[in-house]
């Protein structure tokens, strides 16, 4: 669904157009799946969910009671593509409402708790940018429900996009809506490497959609990881000293100048330490505050 607000310093070039990274206020923990999904439905009056959403959102439902009794062999690919598609026609929903500004605060209340407590592992906001949608989180720690598919997925799901559903696990975040880049820290190559054995190996749309992305916003970064700020000298933000964030960014420009299709993103890198050792981009310690 839509998010709205600051990019995430030093994921700027990361993620899509509107996508926000910033902190939003934490609600209790949503009911569990399989409790969701038997859970009464309510959607309240603010939003006007149409029919033809609210059967989505029972078919949804009733995927995941079905999941939920056989106990394992489902598809949570399959969901989660529902689970998409439902995100999508509700930001549909929204756009049309014509909601005021001053009901934000109760629609945040229904998408980040209501909604939850029915629609099984979906998470949503309304606070600093706005989204309803599947909880990815949720999502990995049902694989005992899931088929071989979604266990591979999974299995690489925390090494590939962290812990932080507003962030990368290559951003060491040390404020609301920034951080520094772990160079040094994490394995750019060996990311990679996962991400396009993963497109390898799996068909479903709901997963290599999600792989895809990630891999672009990836690409965009190397190939230009120099911050640029007004009147002064673009920077990478950097939670390694100079030296080395110098040596990462070299052994990550040698690993994917061997990989077929990171050619752009090899040389981004290599222009980016000529800038650097020329005195035209600095390095600094998380100071895009």
């Amino acid at each position: 669904m839509i998010r709205h607000g600051a990019a995430f310093a030093l994921a700027i070039v990361l993620a899509s157009a509107g996508t926000a990274l910033a902190e939003t206020r934490r609600g209790p923990v949503p009911a569990a799946p399989c409790a969701a999904a038997a859970a009464p439905v309510n959607y309240g009056r603010l939003l006007q969910a149409p029919d033809a959403l609210k059967a989505e959102v029972e078919a949804y439902r009733q995927g995941w009671k079905e999941a939920c009794v056989k106990k394992g062999g489902s598809s949570l690919a399959a969901l989660l593509a529902r689970g998409d598609r439902i995100a999508k026609a509700f930001t549909a929903v929204l756009d049309k409402s014509g909601i005021k500004e001053t009901k934000f605060e109760e629609l945040h209340e229904q998408f980040q708790n209501a909604y939850p407590r029915f629609i099984p592992a979906f998470h949503g906001s309304m606070i600093e940018y706005e989204y309803l949608e599947p909880d990815m989180q949720v999502y990995a720690r049902q694989t005992a429900l899931g088929d071989a598919e979604d266990k591979l997925f999974f299995a690489s799901h925390r090494a590939l996009y962290g812990t932080d559903a507003h962030s990368f696990p290559w951003v060491k975040r040390t404020w609301d809506h920034g951080g520094c880049v772990r160079f040094g820290e994490f394995d750019w190559t060996g990311a990679i490497a996962r991400i396009e054995t993963l497109e390898a190996k799996l068909a479903a749309a709901a997963y290599r959609t999600r792989l895809s992305e990630l891999k672009d916003r990836v690409r965009r970064y190397l190939a230009e990881p120099a911050a640029k700020r007004d009147g002064k000298k673009p920077v990478v933000d950097s939670c390694a000293p100079r030296a080395r964030t110098i040596a990462a960014l070299e052994q990550t420009a040698r690993g994917l100048a061997a990989r077929k299709g990171w050619e752009p993103a090899a040389a981004g890198l290599r222009k980016t330490l000529d800038g650097i050792k020329a005195g035209q981009i600095e390095i600094c310690n998380d100071c895009l505050r």
